[in-house]
């Protein structure tokens, strides 16, 4: 019998594969582990519980899904955009914002709900917020569907309050801010953007280009782009001939000698002779009406000098975006899939053909075979992801600037990309290669003078099994990478290239993500990641707008591991509400940092067992750490496949309390509290080294699990098991 010591002093590795599970022989098999779920790996390879997520709103159409896109004006003023069918609403400061409130003046009990309101303007399909009420105190605090609109009432649709309190007085309703997009369902997940302050250009094959501009924190405008004078085709070199009926004015008439309009022709640019026009109407494939830009030229004369718009519902639109060198970026049209488009020096919207340094540029990648473009990066060169490799586009010279003359293109790695945008962190791209599994860290490689595209998920090629739909990355505290898989699964990648730490783990909750986007949050030292997740809620598909709460906490009555949650701040009371977006669900409670008992949502509500000043409720779940098998080597060399006892674990924590610790099929409560700690108090927080005798006999695996089920933190720096190894 040997005994023997493995250190696990970091779980830098992540979760591995299973078919590394035989790699003993690895080095960084002693800083993996067989499952880390609902776990964040920190830069420096402590395993920790991911925090909880806040409820924010139901999304406008529970039915259908939704993305949530960032908008960042500056560090202090960030936005999520909730981006659905046909529509945009926005967020700040951890809520939805919302018009200016107006006074209720009466509140009737009906079915449904009647809410008087002079002069509110609200229509029928609105989302309103309602707060301040007297009496029907059960409608505050919520988010309700206006229906049954009249000048100066309207209902809360699908609300029964017969048996609600009496109205008496007061309270507010503010309408949820939002605008009209044109974008489907069905398109939302293929929109690329490109931000310049508080304006955000937007793209996607099947609209025209637009932008959407910022002027308050209710005051935002989505419009088509009025180009200046291109991007334009090849100028005609065929017999074709165009003949306007007027140098200038509005509404003119353009005949062609040959049939080359189409309807999808409306709105796009063409250039004829001297000038420009914009396509108004379609009367046939020879006639179009259009109105002049710029003057023409050509008297009543037929002319052959005429050149389509590179874009249109023909064409195609561009479907990438992004800012370089001054310029405003466009890629990949149907019709041209491997063209570029940049912008005139720093007007951003100007397409004039020319040869001047600052004129814009048309260049298309030539290559063996048609690689359509599907991302744009900007670093020193603007990075190019194609389906079949990436590609820079620079000047071809350190230090200037690219013009029309000079513009080069090169070829770098071959892997090819998927449709999803990728992420720069530093001076690193992480993009999902074309299979939409793998993800790849683009970088710079000195020794090849050539970019190099490392498999991020060597170690752990299961995590992305099911495909990445999105990815987003945090910077703070840690830098990580937040990758919506296709199966509603959340997988995640710690990346901190000088401590060689390449950790993916696994988010699961009682539903499905969808979609997430991240803005720095005020506090400077972490990010909020905002996700939309599908639920199921009383026998009814939901869809909810949520966000995780800070990583790190000062006082225990603030950590918050609970999902889709509310916290009840000062609330002195046991009865609890609203918590009608969590109805007929069972939660956990959390009440002044006190685990309380589980309850079941009833009416919206709930009566705790005991009050208390703050109170976290919200969905539990359960985070986990499973080791690799044990290796520490034995009399006969390895201790794989031998029988082993763990008989003894020292685990050091940071800021845990109540989790259980064991092997994969039993685990024992770990306790935290000592005959010194006040009885009436929860036990406090823990940092520190605990010495665990665990349950279980002899096996052949040898695998230590870590559970946390309880609405409370857990942190593990380091393990150091004690093992008995048979000889066989």
């Amino acid at each position: 019998m040997a005994q023997i010591s493995p250190l696990i002093s970091s779980f830098a590795s992540g979760e591995w594969s299973p078919r590394l599970f035989g790699r003993v022989d690895v080095a960084k098999y002693f800083s993996g582990a067989e499952e880390l779920k609902n776990i964040l790996v920190d830069q420096y390879g402590g395993a920790f519980r991911r925090p909880g997520s806040m409820f924010a709103i139901e999304t406008l159409d529970s039915s259908k899904k939704s993305r949530l896109l960032s908008f960042q004006f500056s560090k202090i003023q960030a936005y999520i955009i909730e981006t659905g069918d046909q529509y945009m609403r926005f967020f700040k400061d951890n809520g939805s914002i919302l018009e200016t409130a107006k006074n209720i003046t009466a509140a009737t009990n009906a079915n449904p709900a009647v809410i008087t309101s002079a002069a509110h303007g609200y229509s029928n399909g609105d989302v309103v917020y309602i707060t301040g009420v007297g009496g029907m105190t059960q409608i505050n605090g919520r988010f309700f569907t206006v229906a049954g609109v009249a000048a100066n009432t309207f209902q809360l649709s699908g609300i029964n309050s017969t048996a609600f309190g009496t109205y008496t007085s007061g309270g507010t309703v503010s309408r949820v801010y939002k605008i009209s997009t044109p974008y489907l369902e069905a398109d939302l997940f293929k929109i690329q953007n490109a931000q310049s302050a508080d304006i955000m250009y937007l793209c996607h094959n099947s609209y025209a280009p637009r932008k959407m501009t910022r002027t308050g924190h209710t005051s935002w405008t989505l419009t088509e782009i009025e180009f200046t004078n291109g991007p334009y085709l090849d100028t005609n070199t065929t017999a074709t001939t165009i003949t306007p009926s007027a140098d200038s004015g509005t509404g003119i008439t353009l005949t062609a000698s040959t049939s080359i309009f189409q309807a999808g022709h409306v709105g796009s640019l063409w250039k004829i002779k001297n000038g420009y026009v914009k396509i108004v109407g379609y009367t046939s494939g020879t006639v179009v009406t259009a109105d002049v830009k710029q003057a023409l030229g050509t008297g009543p004369a037929a002319v052959t000098d005429w050149a389509e718009g590179a874009w249109s519902a023909v064409r195609g639109y561009p479907a990438c975006v992004t800012f370089y060198g001054q310029r405003l970026w466009f890629a990949a049209t149907t019709h041209q899939p491997q063209t570029l488009w940049g912008s005139k020096v720093a007007a951003f919207e100007t397409f004039t053909p020319g040869v001047d340094d600052a004129d814009p540029i048309t260049v298309t990648i030539l290559s063996e075979q048609v690689n359509a473009i599907k991302w744009l990066s900007p670093q020193n060169k603007l990075i190019i992801g194609t389906q079949g490799g990436d590609f820079d586009l620079s000047s071809g010279s350190f230090g200037e600037p690219v013009t029309p003359t000079n513009v080069t293109i090169n070829g770098g790695t071959t892997y090819g990309s998927a449709d999803v945008l990728p992420k720069r962190i530093g001076s690193f791209i992480y993009y999902m290669q074309r299979n939409t599994r793998t993800v790849r860290e683009l970088s710079y490689d000195v020794n090849i003078d050539n970019r190099q595209a490392y498999d991020m998920t060597l170690l752990a090629e299961h995590i992305t099994e099911s495909g990445i739909v999105e990815i987003d990355y945090s910077q703070s505290p840690n830098n990580v990478l937040w990758c919506v898989r296709n199966d509603g699964q959340m997988a995640t990648l710690t990346r901190q290239v000088d401590q060689e730490v390449i950790a993916w783990t696994r988010q699961v909750t009682d539903g499905l993500y969808e979609s997430v986007a991240i803005i720095p949050a005020v506090d400077p030292t972490y990010d909020e990641i905002w996700t939309i997740v599908k639920r199921t809620i009383n026998g009814q598909t939901k869809r909810y707008v949520e966000y995780f709460t800070a990583p790190d906490f000062t006082d225990q009555e603030d950590c918050h591991f609970v999902d889709c949650g509310l916290v009840y701040d000062g609330a002195a009371a046991t009865l609890m509400r609203p918590l009608n977006h969590l109805e007929a669900k069972t939660v956990q409670i959390l009440v002044d940092g006190a685990v309380a008992p589980d309850q079941v949502v009833a009416s919206g509500q709930l009566t705790l067992v005991n009050s208390g000043e703050k109170v976290r409720i919200g969905l539990g779940f359960q985070s986990k750490i499973t080791t690799l098998r044990q290796e520490g080597g034995s009399v006969t060399g390895t201790s794989q496949g031998k029988n082993k006892r763990i008989y003894e674990i020292v685990i050091r924590f940071h800021k845990t309390l109540g989790c259980k610790v064991g092997n994969k099929t039993q685990q024992d409560v770990v306790p935290f509290r000592t005959g010194a700690m006040d009885m009436d108090a929860p036990p406090s927080i823990y940092s520190g080294d605990k010495t665990i005798q665990p349950p279980g006999g002899y096996d052949q695996d040898g695998q230590i699990c870590i559970i946390q089920d309880q609405p409370l933190p857990l942190g593990v720096l380091a393990i150091f098991p004690k093992v008995s190894v048979g000889e066989k």
